[in-house]
């Protein structure tokens, strides 16, 4: 069966938002797609007592709006950033709960590496979006050839 959906296209002109501080869209409806998502990266949420969801929910957006996405991009990379950091500490959490098998502990501590590394990746791609990936060359070996000169330091503009 298929479902019949009514899309209205708007112009980014006659958009206005009240949540872009924590989405980084002129599109509340985005910004509230974002915040569900993230809502849904607290780990076993449907496990835990209202007022613990309530204050871990609370924090993930304080940390989302410290972060201030300027656009679309940065807020989906933000979400990713901070869903990536809950999923790594509930690993660290989980591989020392306990009884734990030194192979289960293991596991869990490299899923907590490999997630950190993809926040590391995250970031990276955070501050190459934002102009901040400055590149740097680094020169190991200068050869000077009789009757030449050569300058070695920090040379700055």
């Amino acid at each position: 069966m298929a479902i019949e959906t009514k899309l209205v296209i708007r112009e980014p002109q006659d958009l206005e938002s009240k949540m872009g501080s924590f989405g980084g869209s002129q599109s509340d409806t985005w910004n509230n797609e974002l915040l569900n998502r993230l809502q849904m990266a607290i780990p076993n949420l449907d496990q835990l007592p209202q007022d613990v969801i309530v204050r871990k929910s609370q924090a993930l957006l304080d940390a989302l709006v410290s972060l201030k996405p300027r656009d679309e991009i940065e807020g989906m990379v933000m979400v990713q950033m901070i869903a990536a950091h809950e999923a790594t500490m509930e690993c660290f959490r989980r591989a020392w709960l306990g009884e734990r098998s030194s192979r289960l502990r293991q596991d869990y501590l490299n899923q907590a590496g490999k997630l950190s590394r993809t926040y590391a990746q995250l970031l990276g791609a955070l501050n190459k979006h934002r102009g901040k990936g400055q590149q740097k060359m680094i020169v190991e070996h200068v050869n000077v050839e009789a009757g030449g000169q050569a300058v070695v330091g920090n040379v700055g503009r």
